[in-house]
């Protein structure tokens, strides 16, 4: 078993094990709930999408992603983000629920709603006065929440991120440009099997790298590069 492999499942066995064991502790219906059929149910997406990025975008690829290959990726791509904020939120609405941090506020009330997110700096204020430790924790982690809001806020409120299929070097550009001119001159003579086989080369054009982007005002940003 790959090295990666077997630290996310061990992880992943470990947070179980923590959830299954720990949940009858807590006092509140509704935190047991959060823990249980929320973040403990996300564990396991999360770490079906963590295996498959990383089984396809595997760092000792060369080979250009397949046009299927690269939808699949992106799917799993898109909901890790999504997830891992869905887990995060569980957290917070498990402290609010065990500790009354918003009172009698629920997850119908807009305003708790709005509240209750680990880094939100109202959440921590009111944790600081109960769990001072775990405030400090989180502390030390907001740069780390900053950085993950700009990539997750994209696959929530505006475009999904993208993981290439292949990146083509200076050289290889003018080899793409003509392919796909090629291939653009096969469709306006509706010649489908040319097109298609020119469509297939240009996407074999370059090689691999593990990279995703995201798409802003100002342009397409990277977010992950694995460079060989």
């Amino acid at each position: 078993m790959p090295e990666v492999e077997y630290h996310l499942q061990s992880e992943e066995s470990s947070l179980m094990h923590f959830c299954a064991t720990r949940s009858e502790v807590l006092r509140s219906p509704h935190a047991r709930r959060h823990l249980r059929e929320g973040f403990c149910r996300r564990l396991t997406i999360l770490s079906t999408n963590l295996l498959t990025i990383y089984a396809t975008a595997n760092p000792e690829r060369n080979e250009n992603l397949s046009k299927y290959e690269c939808a699949d990726l992106n799917v799993h791509l898109n909901s890790y983000y999504f997830q891992l904020r869905g887990a995060l939120d569980n957290l917070s609405w498990i402290l609010h629920y065990e500790f009354h941090l918003f009172e009698d506020g629920d997850e119908d009330d807009p305003s708790t709603r709005t509240q209750c997110y680990l880094f939100r700096d109202s959440f921590r204020s009111k944790l600081r006065r109960q769990l001072p430790k775990l405030a400090k924790f989180l502390d030390s982690k907001a740069s780390w929440a900053d950085e993950f809001k700009e990539l997750r806020d994209p696959v929530a409120h505006r475009v999904p991120l993208y993981a290439v299929p292949g990146v083509a070097t200076e050289p290889d550009v003018e080899e793409f440009n003509k392919l796909h001119r090629e291939a653009a001159d096969a469709a306006q003579k509706r010649d489908l099997e040319s097109y298609m086989e020119k469509q297939l080369k240009a996407s074999m054009v370059g090689s691999y790298h593990a990279i995703f982007v995201c798409s802003t005002p100002e342009g397409l940003n990277p977010g992950v590069s694995q460079t060989k």
